[in-house]
């Protein structure tokens, strides 16, 4: 599994601080949240709707999502990731939403509110993916 490294630095709060600007996973300068390239089922709210899209990076301070609407920078959604027969459930930041193409957008999630179970359940998950 290709493994990716973000930097994240900073605020007591959430999980893991943001950049002052996310670098998409591509761009990852250090090695403080690993990033997976791995697709897993992310269902989450935003303004009354339920949407489903797949992760483009996971780690334990956040992901990388592809979705068709762009989501304001700092908005906190209720969110569902899908690991193998589990789900858990957390909010998400967006960090940013960028336009990948006419039709995709790459927004980058930060995770900040997991319960220590659901965490401790992410990074068994994640463990198995360095194998």
């Amino acid at each position: 599994m290709n493994k990716i490294s973000g930097d994240a630095s900073g605020l007591v709060e959430p999980i893991c601080s943001p950049h002052d600007h996310f670098y998409p996973s591509f761009y990852a300068k250090s090695n403080r949240d690993s990033r997976y390239v791995v697709r897993k089922i992310v269902r989450y709210w935003h303004k009354g709707r339920k949407y489903l899209t797949l992760t483009q990076d996971l780690g334990l301070c956040g992901m990388t999502i592809e979705n068709n609407h762009t989501l304001s920078r700092g908005e906190c959604l209720p969110m569902e990731l899908i690991l193998g027969r589990r789900s858990i459930s957390l909010k998400g930041r967006v960090v940013s939403s960028l336009r990948w193409s006419s039709r995709h957008i790459i927004s980058n999630i930060q995770f900040t509110d997991m319960s220590e179970e659901n965490r401790k359940h992410l990074q068994e998950c994640l463990t198995l993916l360095e194998g």
